[in-house]
């Protein structure tokens, strides 16, 4: 169909009022036809058409697009590398573009996947974007991510000022919540076996409990973590109370469970097995047993091995 409509326009007279408009259309047509050819996998097609539309449309935005198309196909079947160098053409070869940042995001994005020894640069991307487009919309996205690799890289004090910074600039972000945990998160790592740090961050994450807006999967998390960082302080009595909580809000609350998803699946996984050893320290045997039961109940992960806790467990008669 593609080739149909172009081969018409081809054919139609010359004529300079439309001249410019059946350009636009043919180059589109163009990158359409690539699109087409990436979707079947012929790539020799795809890149012979690529080239034809930088060569006939090389000021299009078409041509600026296509560099985007083509790193994506790459990007799916995991040439990462490639996908990434592609991006990066874009920014170099049309630096006025609307695309550059997006194209620099993506690029970042590529480069991480490449793997650990590849987190540097990514960072460094994201960066670039972060100075050279400090007005663009995906900036509190490549900062949040620029903050993760950080903590992925052990740099808990750099992450912790860029999560500050988006603290601080972003004071109505709908994702800022992500940046309050992922601050936490730095400050927990950073106290390592210090309580009294340790208690600091508990009340931080306290607090978080009460930010609005934020999704299940996220408020399960913060719950985890505050009862964990209750628990290395040495107020365990108080991790279990948090723990009850989070379970009942989250898992035994249909409205809430029923908007779980993996991660916050994990998150509660996570709280009960905990929650079941606290309570296996304290001699409370019974109640770690329902506790491991949930896990299979709501067929969580880690149910394996709530079963094997469970048939470990003393008897209880």
């Amino acid at each position: 169909a593609v080739e149909g409509l172009l081969r018409r326009l081809q054919s139609l007279p010359s004529n300079l009022v439309l001249e410019a408009d059946i350009k636009m259309l043919m180059a589109e047509l163009v990158l359409l036809n690539v699109e087409v050819l990436f979707h079947q996998g012929d790539t020799v097609r795809a890149t012979e058409e690529l080239l034809r539309l930088r060569q006939d449309y090389p000021e299009s935005d078409c041509s600026e697009r296509s560099y985007l198309i083509e790193a994506a196909y790459h990007g799916s079947v995991g040439n990462y590398s490639f996908a990434q160098k592609t991006l990066l053409t874009l920014s170099t070869r049309y630096p006025s573009s609307r695309l550059v940042a997006q194209s620099i995001f993506e690029a970042a994005l590529y480069c991480e996947k490449r793997g650990v020894d590849f987190y540097a640069d990514a960072v460094r991307l994201y960066n670039e974007l972060v100075e050279g487009f400090p007005e663009d919309s995906l900036l509190f996205t490549a900062q949040l991510k620029q903050g993760d690799l950080l903590r992925k890289m052990n740099d808990f004090a750099g992450a912790q000022i860029i999560y500050e910074t988006l603290i601080y600039s972003y004071p109505n972000h709908p994702q800022r919540y992500a940046a309050e945990l992922a601050r936490a998160e730095c400050l927990l790592a950073i106290a390592k076996n210090d309580a009294t740090q340790i208690k600091a961050v508990a009340s931080i994450l306290e607090r978080l409990m009460d930010l609005p807006n934020v999704p299940v999967d996220f408020m399960m998390e913060i719950a985890y973590k505050w009862a964990f960082a209750l628990n290395a302080s040495g107020r365990s009595p108080e991790a279990v109370e948090v723990y009850f909580m989070s379970i009942e809000r989250f898992l035994l609350n249909a409205t809430s469970s029923n908007q779980l998803g993996v991660t916050g699946r994990y998150w509660v996984s996570r709280a009960l097995l905990d929650l079941g050893t606290l309570l296996e320290e304290t001699g409370s045997l019974l109640e770690a047993r329902k506790i491991y039961l949930k896990l299979q109940a709501y067929n969580l992960p880690g149910r394996k091995l709530a079963e094997n806790r469970i048939s470990n467990l003393p008897s209880t008669n």
